[in-house]
């Protein structure tokens, strides 16, 4: 009989954060006696315990390995008992399977003192937890000019549980496998392989985008009905839709003159010459009325008061 492995609620689970081994798999380049094994040990008072880069020229890095696949979810940097010049002012840091995976999940800068710095780094990708074997620490600019890059002591946290790791492993591959399909989609459909595309879509049962989309693109690529894509946009805007797009734009003024140029020829009873426009008038606390007014051929920057009466 096969067993099924119960898989875990990832919206529900917690991550048990611990301390997590490593080992150096390799960096880009270190000064004589600044090995990078020596930042796995934290000697804040002793200057020779650091990896120092062999040069500032970028890229600099250190690849650390972890001893199994864990989700990260924390480094603190450990410092020399007092500021220098080489400590790294900002820095990245890229998580990942492989060398050929690696994901940005942290771009920050680190103080220049003697206090050890602790940062958090994302560690869910799509409503999953994001596994990682390597982490890649990029030292991006050091406090000093043209000194190279010193890093003292490192410290990883996190959480490799089997049971998570190995299903957010899985849950990583299927996300990764559904892309890939979705760009050979992409690719078929741009190149008019309608045929390969039916059939890969079928086969798969992956949908390349929104029926909306798919609707536009036919309506507007296949068909050439304009009408038909503004029908399409116009029903979005009045769905809610584009209601995230649209409350991102800059609202922009849109002017309509009141006086029209068939009624130019009429002279306004309000005593307003035919160029300018009538003035609103709204009430104010006192006994008159407050107006503001445009004018065509000049600007009216002041105020006017008229009685009640």
């Amino acid at each position: 009989m096969k067993l099924k492995m119960e898989e875990p609620d990832l919206e529900r689970e917690s991550l048990k954060e611990k301390k997590l081994g490593y080992s150096i798999h390799s960096c880009s380049s270190y000064s004589n006696g600044f090995i990078p094994q020596h930042i796995q040990d934290d000697r804040p008072k002793e200057q020779s315990s650091r990896w120092s880069s062999g040069s500032n020229i970028p890229p600099q890095w250190i690849l650390l390995k972890l001893e199994r696949p864990a989700i990260v979810t924390a480094i603190t940097f450990g410092k020399f008992e007092k500021p220098h010049v080489c400590n790294p002012k900002r820095l990245k840091i890229f998580v990942g399977m492989d060398e050929n995976s690696f994901m940005e999940v942290l771009d920050t800068n680190l103080k220049n003192d003697s206090t050890e710095e602790n940062f958090h780094v994302k560690h869910t990708l799509n409503k999953a937890f994001l596994p990682s074997t390597l982490i890649k620490i990029q030292p991006i600019q050091s406090w000093g000019n043209n000194f190279n890059y010193s890093i003292w002591y490192i410290e990883l946290k996190g959480d490799d549980n089997h049971r998570i790791v190995s299903h957010s492993i899985q849950l990583m591959n299927e996300d990764r496998e559904r892309e890939t399909i979705r760009l050979c989609l992409k690719h078929f459909r741009e190149h008019n392989y309608l045929e390969a595309f039916e059939s890969l879509e079928k086969r798969t049962r992956v949908q390349l985008e929104d029926t909306i989309l798919t609707q536009l693109h036919t309506t507007l690529v296949k068909d050439g009905d304009y009408d038909g894509v503004e029908r399409i946009v116009c029903k979005c805007i009045s769905d809610g839709i584009m209601d995230g797009y649209v409350s991102h734009q800059q609202p922009k003024p849109v002017w309509e003159p009141l006086i029209f140029p068939e009624e130019q020829d009429v002279t306004p009873t309000t005593g307003l010459t035919p160029t300018s426009s009538s003035i609103p008038l709204t009430s104010d606390d006192s006994d008159g009325f407050l107006g503001i007014g445009l004018c065509s051929s000049k600007n009216i920057d002041s105020t006017s008061r008229a009685p009640l009466d």
